[in-house]
């Protein structure tokens, strides 16, 4: 295959994102004048009659309204800028635990104009109690999470989850305005019974735009058992221990509201430590393997951002870019940084959209990673997905969607999986593993009342399935496919920081899926409403 092929899909989303000229905002001398801000609690004045909704108000401690100033793109005397408006909209509806967000412009008067910022704040204290039947296996877990910690946007969370790979138990920490400045720390201890993961992070990211720089850095050590696949088939298990050390420089070259252009170099430093465990078959043998990183990279987008509601959730602002979007890094393991040979790890993404209509768009992407050391080849994989929404039809979201992954010479740890937890719906978990997977899900999503007592939303799908996984050496044949159709129930509580839908689905399946029924009852939590 030439090298021109491949890569004909990125270039052509890049090509489909110029077919739109970005609307020019015209310029202003206005100035803004005074900047207000309205924090609402979790349920308004009129929702108050009942006890309920007293106590949660009465218990729940309102976003400060200097933590929603210190992440606005303007402040007062500033020359007034829409898109900075808008963008400031976007970057708080970021945050799950606001509900709602809203900033209006007031008429110009004497050359300024007033601002008031409106956030509704979402329930934030979760008493976190998930269940869900995937596969014939029953998975729950229990903890605690405060999403908005004092009103201050911080998470501090513990959970207890147990699934059909063991027990894990986790600690989080989150400050997104860390020291009260544009600093992001994060903080993460996780145990699990086949392994654990310590980390953390503290970075000045692109907030922005207008962010003129980033810079920041992480850690983390983790070690896990993992799975060993020969030919699509498991055959044993091994440990992988894996230590990571990393710090990033970046820089926005000519920044403005209309499109971002970034380069940026990180250095990264990592020991991947492999273990064969007692009773595996032969096939891995131990080893350490350690190395420096480089990695330049180059990023671009064009701002183009749509806002819509009853795509993935209920009620909620859901943004879009559909602006032609392209990212690339070489990440270059020289010798003189502990590779026997000088190793190449080249990543390469393009994204694009288009619209017709308010609620009827679409988005592609196309993604390539590899690893090269000396003439060895490993984890090359290419990606193509495309998504299709369509609410042509009152409370309905026409939703399709499609990916395939061809990859060869793929790490034991890499191998693709597919089964009901990840979009094929009715068969097993990771019922099927290999390097080329296939994946294209239709639905109709039905909402069928948002925000019911000011409580829960509900909504249902009609859906089908389909999609396999060939192990190395197989090519894409579609008499392979195992498809499914069914029909699902979708809960959420809309007054919750996350208000992903309860998903209940009950799926037939066309062909066999190793558990003796063809009908199957799936139970999910936090996910879209949509596919997984």
């Amino acid at each position: 295959m030439k090298t021109w092929v491949p890569l004909s899909f990125p270039i052509a989303l890049i090509l489909l994102g110029f077919s739109r000229s970005v609307e020019a905002v015209p310029y202003s001398n206005l100035k803004v004048g005074k900047v207000a801000i309205s924090s609402k609690n979790v349920f308004d004045a009129s929702q108050r009659s009942l006890f309920l909704y007293r106590w949660a108000n009465a218990i729940h401690i309102v976003t400060r309204s200097n933590w929603i100033r210190r992440e606005l793109l303007f402040k007062e005397g500033d020359i007034y800028d829409l898109d900075l408006l808008r963008e400031s909209e976007r970057n708080l509806r970021q945050y799950k635990f606001l509900r709602r967000v809203s900033i209006i412009p007031s008429p110009p008067r004497n050359g300024t104009v007033d601002v008031t910022v409106y956030t509704y704040d979402a329930w934030t204290l979760e008493l976190q109690l998930d269940f869900k039947r995937v596969g014939g296996n029953n998975n729950w877990n229990v903890g605690i999470v405060e999403r908005n910690f004092l009103g201050s946007g911080k998470l501090v969370g513990l959970v207890y989850k147990r699934d059909s790979t063991g027990i894990d138990k986790s600690l989080t920490y989150r400050d997104p305005q860390f020291l009260g400045k544009r600093l992001s720390l994060s903080l993460d201890a996780n145990r699990h019974t086949n392994g654990y993961r310590y980390g953390g992070s503290l970075a000045r990211p692109f907030y922005a735009t207008i962010a003129p720089f980033s810079v920041g850095g992480s850690g983390f050590v983790e070690q896990r058992k993992l799975p060993f696949y020969s030919s699509g088939s498991l055959v044993g298990n091994f440990r992988k221990t894996h230590r990571e050390l990393s710090f990033g420089l970046g820089k926005s070259l000519f920044p403005s509201t209309e499109r971002t252009r970034q380069v940026g170099l990180t250095f990264r430093h990592q020991t991947d430590k492999f273990d064969q465990l007692e009773g595996s078959t032969p096939g891995l043998e131990p080893s350490v393997d350690g190395f420096g990183l480089l990695q330049p990279g180059v990023g671009w987008q064009e701002i183009r951002f749509i806002k819509e509601r009853h795509i993935e959730k209920f009620d909620r602002d859901e943004d879009f870019n559909l602006g032609p979007t392209f990212a690339a890094k070489m990440g270059i393991g020289p010798r003189w940084l502990g590779s026997a040979q000088t190793q190449l790890f080249p990543e390469v993404s393009a994204q694009a959209g288009y619209s017709w209509d308010q609620g009827h768009f679409t988005l592609m992407r196309g993604e390539y990673s590899a690893g090269f050391s000396g003439r060895e080849k490993s984890n090359v994989l290419w990606r193509g997905s495309a998504q299709y929404y369509n609410q042509s039809l009152p409370r309905q979201t026409l939703a399709a969607s499609a990916a395939y992954d061809h990859g060869s010479h793929l790490d034991p740890d890499r191998i693709l999986l597919l089964g009901e937890d990840n979009g094929l719906r009715g068969y097993s978990i990771g019922q099927f593993a290999g390097e080329k997977r296939f994946l294209a899900n239709l639905e109709d999503r039905i909402y069928i009342v948002d925000d019911l007592f000011h409580l829960v939303s509900l909504g249902g799908v009609v859906f089908f399935d389909s999609g396999y996984a060939w192990p190395a050496g197989g090519n894409f044949q579609i008499e392979d496919l195992r498809s499914s159709v069914g029909i699902g129930l979708r809960i959420a509580f809309s007054r919750s920081t996350q208000n992903e839908p309860i998903r209940i689905d009950l799926a037939y399946t066309l062909r066999d899926n190793r558990q003796g029924k063809r009908l199957v009852l799936a139970i999910q939590a936090g996910k879209g409403f949509g596919t997984p």
